[in-house]
């Protein structure tokens, strides 16, 4: 009888390493390019913030609330689906089609 050594052993899950991905980074944003204080850095989250709420009221008022339900609010998609009388399936759709709407209008507004 062969007994596998090692980290896949019989009866125990093997572990697997998590992917290493470099840190995702805005072109422009990070204090070694542009040579920011934590003044700058906080002026640019500043004006990043306010560019995000100016595109959330630029979303379709649906669009808005599936994101605002979602996002800040927490809920899972099961109880946003209780809260707009859809299925779970619907509120998933929204949410996708929503943030991509955002991410549209923010870099419109942003360029």
């Amino acid at each position: 009888m062969d007994v596998p050594l090692g980290p896949q052993r019989a009866g125990r899950p093997r572990q697997e390493e998590p992917p290493q991905h470099p840190p995702r980074r805005r072109a422009g944003l990070c204090r070694e390019n542009r040579g920011g204080t934590r003044a700058d850095d906080a002026l640019q989250r500043e004006q990043e913030v306010a560019t995000l709420h100016r595109a959330l009221g630029r979303l379709s008022a649906e669009n808005r609330e599936v994101l605002i339900l979602s996002r800040f609010q927490e809920l899972k998609y099961e109880e946003i689906a209780r809260v707009m009388n859809t299925t779970e399936g619907a509120v998933k759709v929204r949410v996708h089609r929503a943030l991509n709407e955002l991410k549209t209008i923010y870099l419109r507004i942003e360029n």
